[in-house]
């Protein structure tokens, strides 16, 4: 048996045991120690008789023919020699070893386990604490080291555990007795979380390395290996520190360029932790770079918290490159980690940058910061001064400023469009079919496309955006990003089409196929648009509860960002999906919340909305007038038929014009809901405004006969509004509880139910119980089962 290990690991303890197990079974056994009895007693003892012998300290023997054939006979006899030493041993037992006639013991062997470290620990007299943990991790149970700590402990006192006697043992003991191409070897070895062939060759810079640290592992030297594949060989902690303030060791620009180029081999291989953290210490401006690309390879994963925690260890004033700061902040931002964005561009001092053409990315990139956190007018003047920069001259190529100029121009016109105060027919970016601009490249082209379709749809111009909408499709298909997050906006623009036109199971899968593909898109601003219009999808489906759950997720993730356009698109969703359950209390609410808005269009035309159903006149010419001041053919439509409600009893003449008016723009543009959602109560002036128009103008005959079809229909649904309290309990009276059941359910008084039921009778225009569910079934209010 070879037992090889470093000083102070064990071997003599190890040898005590064989012995005493071997005594304990009354077989002969000598223990000599190699340099206290001498090469002739070794020598006298393995050619005896004896049935176990056991040599301490055999390394200091000096190999000869004598003592490998007097270990080769007692193999021979089948009597056990156990040679234990700090190195290669003086004998042949590597070739026992091959013909299975040996067993080695290393380092890793003769580690204590926490019980045995433990007993040391109370031995001295100490308790075995929290911190005990600590002790087995610096010293990875190598018991004298474990010792040394221990003892130094108990003398100096103190909550943590002391390395410097153990530090000065393993110096004196194992450092200093290495030859120099090995102790190069580990001092580098000291500074890298793990090691193997390709490393070392990296670190040590040598096509050696391979045969050295097979000499290494070979000779026991202080390595343990981390548990495969692929294995690797490491140091324990106390070994490093002692190994680090070896005077041989590697200067610091040495450990700078060695450092830096294995963290790019462990970049390679995806151990991003390793490779991030060498980095830190070797170049922390290079570090910028390498997290960029982090970002890029974990995101997918799901693992952007890796990359986060490491990020918080930049130093603050980290002097990285340009390019690799914005590439960090753009991949933060696009892995949705805005506030670190805008943390490490804050870090930043663009002013000194020596090229303009970085400083307007600089500002385009905190711009995109800025919308992912809803600070819309931030983002406004940081692209604004993007544009300023590159209009005093940018020292770079014409494609390069072209691009930023692009970027900075969209970065405002999407802001613009999210506030309702783009003209999509003369703002809006991307080529009508696949004629890029100058500067585009494929995704920026399918994507301004698709924002180009979803704000054609907030304009009322469905039509057209459905034609751009599927031109975007087209082109990504042809381009391989159909299945990419690029299209996120072109789904949505079709849903909402689709929604438009009553269509409610396509505008579903649209908007559920939108949601998907947003988990990976870039700025929130797209998925509250895609939540809110999903919530009104749900509401229509008469999914209340669902659609009231897609609202309310809006409201958690997004209200407190603090951004106005953002608020009044969810009171503008809110008062959609109250008109649709009937409930004139909390629609009474929305509306007062929703007075004086004047953008974005959307909710403009849902204060006109709440007007109508609520009957508060007053206030429509006020409504008319902040619609005509939107400017898009969805408010064109609804001012139209706003200035109808109000002169319909005093000029039906005038009326009939505006319906007119609002019935030719609809059919342009493929409006449908827009146009009908305001226009109850106009029947007749529908019938009047029918039979005056001309054909050649328009509207076609056959779009006014489908409108005044459709508000024939809706008309009876549409005069029946339940409060809440009468609406609650409408949906209990197809369950057959008694009126007294049904105070008790809903915690009211008898009487109040009496009253609730009299007033429901009366709108719906029944007399019985039995005809009042099937009139709310008819109508939606409640579900047949």
């Amino acid at each position: 048996m070879a037992v090889i290990a470093p000083a102070g690991a064990g071997k003599t303890r190890y040898l005590g045991t064989i012995a005493d197990s071997v005594r304990a079974r009354d077989r002969g056994v000598v223990v000599l120690d190699a340099v206290v009895s001498g090469p002739d007693a070794v020598l006298e003892a393995l050619t005896g008789e004896t049935d176990v012998v056991c040599v301490d300290d055999a390394h200091v023997l000096s190999p000869s023919d004598e003592l490998d054939a007097a270990v080769g006979r007692r193999i021979s006899a089948g009597r056990w020699t156990v040679l234990a030493g700090r190195d290669i041993l003086p004998v042949s037992w590597r070739r026992w070893l091959g013909r299975g006639q040996a067993v080695e013991i290393g380092f890793a062997d003769l580690l204590l386990d926490l019980g045995q470290l433990a007993a040391l620990v109370e031995d001295a007299g100490m308790p075995v604490d929290d911190d005990f943990d600590e002790l087995h991790r610096l010293t990875a149970g190598w018991a004298g080291p474990a010792v040394l700590c221990i003892e130094e402990r108990r003398r100096v006192g103190g909550d943590d555990w002391p390395t410097t006697d153990a530090v000065r043992y393993i110096r004196g003991e194992v450092v200093d007795t290495l030859p120099d191409r090995l102790r190069r070897l580990l001092n580098r070895l000291a500074f890298l979380p793990s090691l193997d062939a390709e490393v070392a060759r990296v670190a040590l810079e040598s096509h050696h390395a391979d045969a050295l640290l097979d000499e290494a592992a070979a000779r026991q030297l202080m390595l343990l290996r981390t548990p495969g594949p692929p294995p690797t060989l490491y140091l324990p902690p106390v070994a490093a520190i002692a190994l680090r303030s070896d005077p041989q060791g590697p200067g610091a620009e040495e450990l700078r360029a060695m450092r830096h180029s294995v963290s790019l081999l462990y970049e390679r291989r995806g151990k991003w932790d390793d490779a991030v953290e060498l980095m830190l210490e070797a170049t922390p401006e290079h570090a910028v770079r390498q997290l960029s690309r982090m970002l890029g390879a974990l995101e997918p994963l799901g693992r952007t918290s890796d990359t986060l925690g490491w990020f918080r260890k930049l130093p603050r004033h980290v002097r990285a490159q340009p390019s690799g700061v914005l590439g960090l902040a753009l991949a933060l931002i696009q892995a949705g980690h805005a506030a670190e964005a805008e943390e490490l561009l804050e870090r930043s001092d663009p002013q000194s940058w020596k090229r303009r053409d970085e400083l307007a990315e600089f500002l385009v990139v905190r711009a995109l910061a800025y919308r992912v956190r809803f600070r819309h007018a931030d983002a406004i003047d940081a692209a604004q001064d993007a544009l300023d920069v590159i209009a005093e001259g940018l020292a770079c190529s014409a494609s390069r400023t072209s691009f930023l100029r692009l970027m900075a121009e969209e970065q405002i016109k999407e802001v613009r469009a999210w506030q309702g105060e783009l003209d999509p027919s003369q703002d809006m970016l991307g080529a009508r079919n696949d004629e890029a601009p100058h500067g585009y490249h494929d995704v920026s082209l399918v994507h301004a496309m698709g924002i180009a379709a979803v704000v054609l749809c907030e304009a009322g111009r469905y039509a057209t955006a459905a034609e751009r909408a599927q031109s975007t499709l087209n082109i990504a298909a042809r381009r391989g990003l159909g299945d990419s997050h690029l299209t996120t906006e072109a789904h949505l623009a079709l849903g909402l089409i689709a929604s438009e036109h009553g269509d409610l199971a396509a505008a579903r899968d649209h908007l559920e196929r939108a949601r998907s593909l947003s988990e990976t898109t870039l700025f929130p601003t797209t998925m509250v648009r895609i939540d809110l219009a999903l919530a009104v999808v749900l509401g229509r489906l008469g999914e209340r509860q669902a659609a009231q759950d897609q609202l309310d997720s809006v409201v958690k993730t997004t209200w407190d960002m603090g951004d106005p356009v953002l608020q009044n698109r969810v009171l503008a969703t809110s008062a959609v999906l109250q008109v649709l359950s009937r409930d004139s209390t909390q629609l009474a609410k929305t509306s007062r919340r929703l007075h004086g808005v004047r953008t974005p269009g959307i909710a403009v035309r849902a204060r006109l909305r709440c007007a109508l159903v609520l009957g508060s006149t007053a206030d429509l010419s006020t409504i008319a007038d902040d619609l005509d001041a939107a400017q898009t053919a969805a408010t064109d439509v609804a001012a139209a038929l706003c200035r109808a409600h109000m002169c319909r009893d005093s000029d039906p003449q005038a009326a009939s014009e505006y319906v007119l008016r609002a019935l030719r723009v609809a059919e342009k543009e493929d409006m449908w809901h827009t146009l009908l959602d305001v226009a109850t109560g106009l029947e007749p002036i529908f019938a009047r405004a029918a039979e005056a128009a001309d054909q050649t103008t328009g509207p076609t005959p056959r779009f006014t006969r489908r409108v005044i079809s459709y508000l024939a229909r809706m008309a009876e649904k549409n005069q029946i509004l339940l409060s809440a309290r009468e609406l609650e309990l409408a949906r209990y009276l197809d369950s057959r509880l008694t009126n007294g059941q049904l105070a008790e359910q809903l915690f009211i008084s008898e009487n109040t139910v009496k009253t609730h039921l009299r007033h429901i009778y009366q709108k719906l225009g029944v007399e019985q119980r039995d005809e009042a569910v099937r009139k709310l079934k008819e109508l939606g209010l409640i579900l047949d089962h």
